[in-house]
């Protein structure tokens, strides 16, 4: 019982926090207007949200951070900095993660989509999103892919996640995952930290072959043999 008492001691003291910075977010207002829209109480709607975002996302989000880590590890130096340098400079510039940060991050967005695990509905969205005729060499893993849209024909809006386009706006008449963005913006946030202020080296190099189902990660299991976080740059950028 002591063990799990120091275990589950930060989450419960970081509750109350989290709290207090959903009833402070600029869009709270809408949130309790759409719950009583609904005939939902505000509170179990708050509580909805943190239940998608902790729980739900926390699988998904996990196994992604996993193969995205394995990923980085197969880029030149070269990629690895074209990828590094704009997310950096927008971090700076903007004072830290944001909204306005997120988005200035292309390069790292394209790396993030490029990395989306598929899954099985009806069909395969794993195979769905190799259609030649609509992602060129589709097999190969290729970090930049989605950079630009117009000469890469629109290709985001082919993208499964998980029951309809990337592109396509949920509401309560289809079955589009309400909360993409939130994962969206969790991959994007926890990865322009991992890029820009840690290093990392792995047992071994990390190898993909043709199997579908595995969330994405490759064959073996990812170990790492040292991990560095340079959290006095961080501090300084990142305002922790």
């Amino acid at each position: 019982m002591l063990s799990m008492a120091r275990q589950h001691r930060l989450p419960s003291q970081a509750l109350p926090q989290l709290l207090k910075a959903i009833e402070e977010a600029p869009k709270y207002g809408d949130l309790a207007q759409l719950c009583r829209t609904q005939d939902l109480d505000v509170e179990d709607g708050v509580f909805t949200i943190l239940y998608a975002t902790l729980f739900n996302a926390c699988g998904a989000v996990t196994a992604a951070l996993v193969s995205s880590v394995a990923r980085l590890h197969t880029l030149s130096d070269t990629e690895k900095n074209d990828i590094l340098q704009p997310t950096l400079q927008a971090l700076e510039e903007n004072k830290g993660i944001s909204g306005e940060s997120l988005g200035e991050m292309k390069t790292l967005e394209s790396f993030v989509l490029e990395v989306r695990k598929g899954e099985r509905v009806f069909g395969s969205c794993f195979w769905a999103q190799r259609d030649g005729s609509v992602f060129p060499d589709p097999v190969r893993f290729r970090w930049d892919r989605f950079l630009d849209e117009e000469v890469g024909g629109g290709q985001k809006k082919n993208l499964l996640f998980p029951r309809g386009s990337w592109t396509e706006t949920f509401d309560f008449n289809n079955h589009q995952c309400p909360g993409q963005d939130i994962a969206f913006f969790m991959m994007k946030a926890i990865l322009a930290v991992f890029l820009c202020y840690c290093n990392w080296e792995l047992a071994e190099a990390p190898v993909w072959s043709d199997k579908t189902i595995r969330l994405g990660r490759p064959d073996r299991p990812v170990s790492l043999t040292s991990f560095k976080f340079n959290s006095e740059q961080a501090k300084r950028v990142l305002g922790l």
